[in-house]
């Protein structure tokens, strides 16, 4: 079963494909050629291929698939451009990915024992045969986090949703964020800012990833040091209460 990948994350799907330059497969009647997606532009698609001569023709319809965090993502497209050893595909109008098990399954070990020696006495147990194993993420609480505690779980929940800006903070969990593709705040200079949208970052929220909690917390610590270097200035300027009285209304709730 396969499921459609909505546009604000097909666009990062391929982003990062291009980006680590991951492997792919381009299929149409009769060819399979194996290459590597190294660039994602307005225009379209590039793909690098192990075979210098064309292998596809401008405006064939092909398909492409890979493997993207443990899940197959595939997707049909045109052939736009195609020279020696590159083909360029147009954007994607829609792209699906597998709901496969993101881990394999893998055979247990056979012929598994366990010796113990007790008091000079050799013992060996033999374990019992597993039908599966399988990997498992164990989540990693935070330090003076009581998980028994409701009301911690709720606060901590919150503190996540809520990300600092130069105009307030952003409640990214809030329905207005869904369609915008402006940054997290268009006075940062952070590597989140420059890179992904308001829009990405609450699908990210909305799904759970831990990508989220990563790019959030690589914004609010610049915000913090933006806020201690223009303190440091106000300071040695001499207009440190004129600063905080700007300061203040901007900590109200922009979301």
């Amino acid at each position: 079963m396969a499921v459609r990948i909505d546009r604000v994350e097909r666009e990062f799907i391929l982003g990062s494909a291009a980006e680590s330059r991951m492997e792919a497969r381009i299929r149409t009647a009769g060819k399979s050629v194996k290459c590597r997606l190294n660039s994602l532009s307005a225009a379209g698609v590039g793909f690098s291929t192990s075979s210098p001569d064309d292998v596809f023709a401008l405006r064939e319809q092909v398909s492409v698939c890979f493997d993207f965090r443990g899940q197959s993502v595939a997707f049909d497209a045109r052939v736009i451009r195609t020279v020696a050893g590159l083909v360029e595909l147009a954007l994607p109008e829609a792209m699906y990915r597998s709901l496969s098990r993101r881990w394999p399954r893998v055979s247990p070990p056979k012929d598994l024992s366990v010796e113990f020696l007790l008091s000079s006495t050799e013992l060996t147990l033999n374990c019992p045969e597993s039908r599966s194993w399988e990997a498992v993420e164990l989540p990693e609480l935070r330090e003076g986090l009581d998980p028994k505690s409701l009301a911690s779980l709720i606060d901590s929940f919150r503190a996540k949703a809520s990300e600092m800006a130069s105009e307030g903070r952003v409640i990214i969990k809030h329905a207005r964020y869904k369609e915008d593709e402006g940054p997290l705040d268009p006075r940062c200079g952070c590597y989140t800012c420059g890179h992904y949208s308001r829009a990405y970052l609450r699908h990210l929220f909305q799904s759970g990833e831990i990508l989220y909690s990563m790019l959030a917390t690589r914004h609010n610590i610049q915000r913090y040091l933006d806020i201690m270097r223009e303190i440091r200035h106000a300071i040695r300027s001499g207009s440190f209460p004129e600063y905080l009285k700007c300061a203040r209304p901007a900590s109200v709730d922009a979301g």
